[in-house]
């Protein structure tokens, strides 16, 4: 079934068969031959509730957001490098046979992108990128983009004061990763 996708006409994206033609196929295809695939929605919201927010990250990133909220310039930079190490790291799930982005996805969960926004509205160019850097590291994957889409007020404050201050950085690389995040969250968690 889903090598006759490929002959549907008008349904050809840039790149051959439209991904959302060969999913809903291969979810058709999957449900008749009962191996119980619900779909990459569902996989994916899976995927979110296995990834647990300990009192330990919390208190993390409640310390980053304390050092953010400093407003003195070395604090913000030791929390900008710290949340950078941090949110690039995967972790296996017993469930599933890839890494998952859970840091990134513990970052939105707890109120991460309020700070993200506070750091890229910083005056200095180095903080802005630090900023623009965790933000494009962290949601270069779908999952850490739903949990984003799950805080609406930190989606909301990162879209109206974290982004264009990024967009607007004196820096090309801060801005051209600005326009790179912004391009990432209007694709949405496709």
């Amino acid at each position: 079934m889903i090598v006759q996708a490929w002959r549907l006409p008008g349904h050809a994206g840039p790149q051959g068969a439209n991904a959302e033609v060969l999913g809903r196929l291969a979810l058709i295809e999957a449900n008749m031959m009962n191996d119980a695939y619900l779909g990459q929605e569902s996989l994916n919201q899976q995927k979110l509730a296995a990834i647990e927010v300990s009192e330990e990250h919390g208190k993390g990133i409640a310390r980053w957001a304390g050092m953010v909220r400093s407003g003195d310039f070395r604090e913000m930079a030791k929390a900008g490098e710290e949340m950078a190490r941090w949110v690039v790291e995967e972790e296996s799930h017993k469930a599933f046979p890839h890494k998952l982005p859970a840091n990134a996805v513990r970052l939105f969960k707890k109120g991460g992108a309020d700070v993200l926004a506070q750091l890229a509205g910083a005056q200095d160019g180095a903080l802005k990128r630090l900023a623009a850097n965790i933000l494009h590291d962290a949601l270069q994957h779908v999952l850490p983009r739903l949990a984003l889409a799950g805080d609406a007020n930190g989606r909301a404050r990162l879209v109206r004061e974290g982004l264009p201050a990024l967009c607007q950085a004196p820096e090309v690389v801060t801005r051209n990763k600005g326009e790179k995040v912004k391009a990432l969250l209007a694709a949405g968690a496709t």
